[in-house]
């Protein structure tokens, strides 16, 4: 799950320093980002949201995910660590 949270997180290519905190993705790119099954992807999504480190919304026929503020801060302590 840790991977799912960090992948909304980071960095988007050469130079970058790191992704926003708001930075959204759909169960599609989590997928694919972390190189879990979609159904895994989704799984992880649903746990981070009811433990509220991730807001997801449905937008059309996905659901797109974003870090929360407890999940931007639970990221910068363990970046910090």
């Amino acid at each position: 799950m840790s991977q799912t949270i960090t992948s909304l997180t980071a960095p988007r290519g050469p130079g970058s320093c790191g992704a926003s905190p708001r930075a959204r993705a759909a169960t599609t790119e989590l997928a694919r980002r972390t190189g879990a099954s979609l159904s895994n992807a989704s799984r992880h999504a649903q746990v981070l949201h009811a433990s509220g480190l991730i807001t997801s919304t449905r937008q059309a026929n996905m659901m797109v995910h974003e870090i929360s503020g407890l999940g931007a801060r639970l990221v910068r302590c363990e970046r910090h660590s």
